[in-house]
């Protein structure tokens, strides 16, 4: 994730505060990893229709292909094709699976996919869709195939709009509505890969909270995610949420139209905007055609006809950008980039204090090689990046 870094020369004072921060810090914090992923960077597709945009409801993804749901469809596509491409359905390793030719989720009522996650085991990667129509479940997919594997029930549902899996391959599931608690079953995984069924064992459900501690109530549930340190739990209910598992307090909460941490969606009449699933990817390498950072969040517009609808797809990164020149470190290329705030790759911080200002718990700042003769103190926990060479900040 980190390219061309180097080790930063950096004040005494600065020095003396990191030493204090990485020493005395407890280490059981969900920040620690760094997965906070709270800079919004823009969007693409905007106002796309490439054949996944009706009644579009999640995406995950495997090393080299997303996976998106669509109400009654599963695709998969190559990191490498452009999620707005005109007729994508007929480019070079792309597949649709129709949810009405699998009969064994079609004769048992099953007509909605839900917001979907990937988890691999035993070299064999899974497609975990939540499933509705019939009696709220989860489904599971071979992800080099997209055959289909099994199902069960979620015992203690009446909905399922959403799933999501931490690194030992626990799930997670809600209802769409009036959620407090978030429900944990665990599966069986080595059993499932040899040919026995998908059978959910309930475990203890994630109480939720907000930031003061006291109980929350979620509406509106439509997608989720866990971190890759299994350590943050995203939800996405009328914009983003992000939860520490282990705990269920919530750390941040998205803005609709201004601020860094920014889902913006205008639901009701006249546009009928609304949020749906969420995955994380790493895609700074500039692999995925007009696409960069580490989470990407659907904004689903929906119209009259299914056919009508369109997507907007946002992207979000946990690296605060500080150059002293003010240059841009990348060009946008085609992603419609958010302006209205500083830190971003295009629009980077001229100073390490006005980064560190922004910062969160879990961010990062890259800055670009360079002196930078201010003196700052850092009581957040961020990972400071040297970007291209010797970075000097105090002198």
């Amino acid at each position: 994730m980190e390219r061309r870094k180097k080790t930063g020369v950096l004040s005494r004072g600065l020095i003396i505060t990191l030493l204090f921060l990485i020493l005395f810090q407890p280490r059981n914090i969900a920040q620690d990893l760094y997965e906070g992923y709270y800079l919004y960077l823009g969007e693409y597709p905007v106002n796309g229709r490439a054949g996944w945009h009706a009644e579009a409801q999640g995406l995950t993804h495997d090393n080299s292909h997303w996976f998106i749901t669509q109400r009654d469809a599963l695709w998969k596509v190559p990191v490498n094709q452009d999620l707005d491409a005109f007729l994508l359905i007929a480019a070079p390793g792309v597949q649709r699976v129709s949810l009405r030719n699998i009969p064994q989720l079609a004769t048992a009522g099953y007509d909605h996919f839900g917001d979907p996650s990937y988890y691999a085991f035993d070299g064999q990667g899974y497609i975990l869709i939540p499933i509705e129509g019939g009696p709220p479940g989860l489904a599971v997919f071979r992800a080099d195939t997209l055959q289909y594997v099994d199902h069960a029930t979620f015992a203690v549902q009446t909905h399922a709009p959403w799933v999501a899996v931490d690194p030992r391959g626990n799930v997670y599931s809600s209802n769409d509505d009036d959620v407090v608690a978030v429900n944990k079953y665990l599966i069986n995984w080595n059993a499932l890969r040899n040919g026995q069924n998908l059978i959910l064992s309930i475990a203890p459900p994630v109480p939720l909270f907000d930031e003061a501690g006291s109980q929350i109530r979620l509406q509106h549930v439509q997608g989720g995610v866990i971190s890759p340190g299994g350590q943050l739990l995203y939800i996405v209910a009328d914009g983003i949420h992000v939860f520490d598992l282990s705990t269920g307090k919530r750390l941040q909460r998205s803005t609709s139209g201004s601020g860094y941490f920014n889902y913006e969606f205008h639901p009701g009449f006249p546009k009928y905007e609304e949020p749906e699933g969420i995955t994380i990817w790493d895609l700074d390498d500039g692999r995925a055609p007009n696409i960069r950072g580490q989470l990407h969040v659907i904004m689903l517009d929906n119209e009259l006809s299914d056919s009508d609808d369109s997507i907007y797809l946002k992207h979000y990164t946990h690296t605060i950008y500080v150059h002293r020149d003010g240059r841009p470190f990348f060009d946008s290329q085609g992603l419609r980039a958010y302006m209205d705030v500083r830190g971003t790759p295009w629009r980077p911080f001229n100073t390490v204090g006005e980064a560190n200002n922004l910062a969160w718990d879990g961010a990062r700042i890259k800055i670009k090689a360079g002196s930078y003769p201010e003196m700052l103190t850092i009581s957040k926990r961020v990972k400071v990046i040297a970007e291209g060479g010797t970075t000097t900040i105090g002198q």
